[in-house]
């Protein structure tokens, strides 16, 4: 599972404020979306949300990490249509090849 993924997951279950709505969002099971913010969970060392079957709120190191997730998102997509912007800008000389009755 890809690190940014999983970031990415929890990123729609924060904005959304559920898992279920996440899932349908993201065209995932809700299992898989769960899943996901388990491993996130895990590898950060960190509950980054308090979910029970009545309430779902971000944990102060939550709510730090989407602060920060959603930079860090926001400068991937920035970086990558500059490099898509760039390569689809026709640049540099043009040479034409034709025959001297034509020139």
């Amino acid at each position: 599972m890809s690190h940014l993924t999983e970031i990415e997951t929890f990123i729609v279950i924060a904005r959304t404020g559920s898992i279920s709505r996440a899932a349908e969002q993201l065209g995932i099971a809700k299992s898989a979306a769960s899943r996901r913010l388990s491993e996130l969970e895990a590898r950060l060392g960190a509950q980054l949300i308090l979910r029970t079957t009545r309430q779902f709120s971000l944990t102060e190191e939550g709510q730090t990490f989407l602060t920060n997730a959603e930079s860090a998102l926001e400068a991937l997509e920035s970086a990558e249509r500059t490099v898509r912007d760039d390569t689809q800008e026709l640049s540099g000389p043009l040479h034409v090849a034709a025959p001297s009755p034509m020139a």
